[in-house]
């Protein structure tokens, strides 16, 4: 059996949560430029859970404000110098 991913899922999958469970959760993503469009990656896998229910690998803005009207905190990963270089 085939399932497409859809991007509405999120939407199913946050109903079966509770929204107590969801307001101390904090994910953590990083913005990359991607030949010059700016791109939201997940870090750690909750992030990560959240992009594979939306159906990609990135997280749009549009995906993120879900995610922040849950309740969940998103947190850019902090970027040092070492990184730039």
């Amino acid at each position: 059996m085939n399932f497409s991913p859809c991007p509405l899922s999120i939407y199913k999958w946050a109903l079966l949560l509770t929204t107590q469970g969801l307001q101390s959760m904090q994910i953590i993503v990083e913005q990359k430029s991607v030949y010059g469009t700016d791109k939201i990656y997940p870090v750690c896998k909750q992030a990560a859970m959240f992009a594979a229910i939306a159906g990609t690998t990135t997280l749009t803005p549009a995906t993120v404000k879900l995610i922040q009207s849950l309740g969940v905190e998103v947190a850019l990963k902090p970027t040092t110098l070492e990184s730039l270089l």
